[in-house]
């Protein structure tokens, strides 16, 4: 069966699922299926994540005081997720392996999103001496029993996080099917470390296995940002909008949660709602 045709039985499957289970085609459920790829798969078993510090091109070296402070804030990430997971009857055992501690990785092109550069994780990959995303990942399960495994590039220069998810349209692309994040160590001069912006770590992590932002951008409109804040307030993938343009201070991690509209998108649960559609449905377009 070629990849076309697959991928025409997958969807018209997904298609056949939310009327048997729903009475009518939602936007949730293709988006929920469509997610669900890659090295992070589902928020159960044994997790590996790898953590990669590297220095931008033409910019400083992390110090180890620094690189020090960002992996003592990693723990705190990893009891949150487990917390946040207990709710839904799931666990995660979470390991981690760090590269670049002694000596950071230099990455000679640009990782901004705004530049366009989707291959920058394969090249830091390279200069690490691995053939491919998918070496590097058969290198490990060797050595690691893992179920799940994702990348955090540590970036040591200024710059807005973000994911890069697998989906099922490249689940066999040997780049795309390693997921990984990048986090900047700082954001609008505020640094990673911030107890106000711990949140970014685990927000972005979530990306991976599904989970879709809450404000107004590539996953919503203006209007289900309005929608998503007061239904999910204490969502973590709001991130910080429920603050702007207001003299309130920040949440640290632990006020934030796991919101159920993204607990299903994540495979938590499995009791859909209607109303999820709301926060589905511009992204579905995206697949259309």
């Amino acid at each position: 069966m070629n990849q076309q045709l697959a991928k025409f039985y997958y969807l018209f499957l997904v298609f056949l699922v939310s009327i048997e289970c729903f009475g009518q085609i939602n936007p949730t459920n293709p988006v929920r299926n469509i997610q669900n790829a890659g090295s992070a798969l589902k928020l159960k078993g044994k997790a590996l994540q790898v953590n990669i510090f590297i220095s931008a091109k033409e910019g400083p070296a992390w110090t180890r005081k620094a690189k020090d402070m960002v992996l003592k804030v990693i723990p705190e990430s990893d009891a949150w997720l487990k917390r946040e997971l207990k709710k839904y009857q799931h666990t995660m055992k979470i390991s981690h392996k760090t590269f670049g501690y002694d000596q950071d990785i230099r990455l000679k092109s640009d990782a901004d999103p705004d530049a366009g550069n989707v291959k920058w994780p394969t090249e830091i990959l390279k200069r690490m001496g691995y053939a491919s995303p998918m070496d590097f990942y058969r290198q490990l399960k060797k050595d690691i029993d893992f179920d799940q495994m994702y990348i955090v590039f540590f970036i040591n220069t200024e710059g807005q996080s973000y994911s890069n998810p697998c989906d099922i349209h490249h689940e066999k692309d040997q780049e795309a099917f390693v997921e990984s994040v990048a986090v900047f160590k700082k954001y609008e001069g505020k640094a990673i470390t911030d107890k106000s912006e711990r949140y970014v770590i685990p927000h972005e992590i979530l990306h991976l296995f599904g989970a879709l932002d809450l404000y107004d951008g590539e996953h919503q409109t203006h209007k289900t940002e309005k929608f998503a804040i007061r239904k999910l307030r204490n969502s973590i993938m709001l991130g910080s909008v429920r603050f702007q343009n207001q003299n309130q201070k920040q949440w640290e991690l632990p006020k934030y949660e796991i919101d159920e509209f993204n607990a299903y998108m994540m495979g938590l649960h499995n009791n859909y709602q209607k109303w999820y559609d709301q926060l589905s449905k511009k992204f579905a377009k995206f697949y259309e």
